[in-house]
């Protein structure tokens, strides 16, 4: 809206006022419009609403030409499924996927970040191999320029006019939590709880793993106190790769003949304290009280 009216208040209006703002600027200036919203996943979590009423406004002209086309990027397409089911129908109508960034890739786009931002020979070609061989398996871009940025201020910090290998390995420990947040927040809810459970288990048995089986029962305990479905051992094993993708957990397979009581599951990079903490301030922010 300020885009058509400069002069336009930030406040008095709904978002419904605004939508219907919108449309009519839309109409009058005969313009079309592609929004493109990013971390889609956070919305649906905060206000679905705006969701549903942005899917809804071509519907509402259909005597008119079509003014809004929606985009929408997210990491967990199953979060999708805590939308309604006409406005679920209509975000999957035309799905792309897209693969992981490639360890060429990282480099080139680390490279070119590094050449807007920092002076020559602040870092060597070994100190952006090094970052990409730390995140290239999830293709996790966030994280490794996290990396670089930490890494050239702790050279900064120390009054240093070069990165070291030693600056990117702290930078590692330090960009974990802060890695973390946002990725847990896309994810839906029972993955969560799932992680959740882990980290209960590590905590009580003190032990580096933690067997599926024992995952199992504590969730279902957890789902049970919650009023929530308990959900399938084979959806449980679908939850735990898709944790494994992301590279928050690690999983093992001791002995392949007997059916999950031997996969071990453990937490390596990051810390059960913070981890914990973080999900138990996502939990609240959802209304799950723990």
């Amino acid at each position: 809206m300020k885009h058509f009216n400069k002069n336009f208040p930030s406040r008095g209006f709904s978002s419904q006022d605004l939508l219907d703002l919108l449309k009519d600027n839309l109409n009058r200036q005969n313009k079309h419009l592609i929004l493109v919203l990013d971390e889609l996943s956070y919305i649906i979590m905060k206000n679905d609403d705006i969701i549903y009423a942005l899917t809804r406004i071509n519907e509402e002209m259909l005597n008119a030409s079509q003014r809004l086309s929606l985009i929408g990027i997210i990491k967990d397409i199953s979060t999708l499924n805590n939308l309604d089911e006409s406005t679920l129908s209509t975000l999957q109508s035309n799905i792309i996927h897209f693969n992981k960034y490639s360890k060429s890739q990282i480099i080139d786009i680390l490279k070119s970040r590094a050449k807007i931002a920092i002076k020559h020979n602040v870092i060597d070609d070994n100190i952006i191999d090094m970052i990409s061989n730390l995140v290239y398996k999830r293709g996790d871009m966030r994280k490794a320029l996290d990396l670089l940025w930490t890494a050239i201020k702790i050279a900064e910090e120390r009054n240093l006019k070069k990165v070291s290998p030693e600056f990117v390995r702290l930078a590692n420990n330090k960009t974990i939590s802060n890695f973390s947040q946002d990725l847990l927040i896309s994810i839906e809810s029972h993955k969560l709880l799932l992680l959740f459970s882990i980290l209960n288990l590590l905590e009580k048995n003190k032990q580096s793993y933690v067997l599926i089986s024992k995952i199992k029962e504590e969730f279902d305990q957890i789902c049970e106190y919650l009023k929530l479905s308990i959900i399938s051992y084979s959806q449980i094993m679908n939850y735990l790769h898709e944790l494994e993708k992301y590279g928050i957990i690690s999983i093992k397979i001791k002995s392949k003949n007997i059916r999950g009581r031997h996969a071990q599951v453990s937490i390596n990079e990051f810390s059960l304290e913070i981890l914990k903490n973080k999900l138990l301030s996502i939990f609240e922010s959802r209304g799950l009280n723990i």
